[in-house]
């Protein structure tokens, strides 16, 4: 059962990163993304854009990397206002 849920978390991890880039992240996204986001916001006791912010430092930091506000920016393609 475990294993389960861990593959449901890290590929709803992987969609969110491959959905999320240059998305400018519009209302639409969270849209599209709305299964994921129930999925992981449920597993981290979090609300859906804490969720996908999450899952991108997550997914850009895998390689034990720092993610940054500006490696966010980066990614989303969006001003970083709208990350705030």
């Amino acid at each position: 059962m475990e294993n389960n849920i861990t593959s449901e978390i890290l590929e709803s991890i992987g969609k969110i990163h491959e959905e999320s880039n240059n998305c400018k992240l519009t209302d639409t996204l969270f849209t599209r993304l709305d299964p994921e986001l129930t999925l992981l916001s449920g597993y981290l006791g979090t609300t859906k854009t804490q969720s996908l912010l999450a899952a991108l430092v997550f997914s850009l930091g895998y390689n034990g990397n720092t993610v940054t506000l500006d490696d966010l920016v980066m990614h989303l393609d969006c001003n970083p206002v709208r990350i705030l």
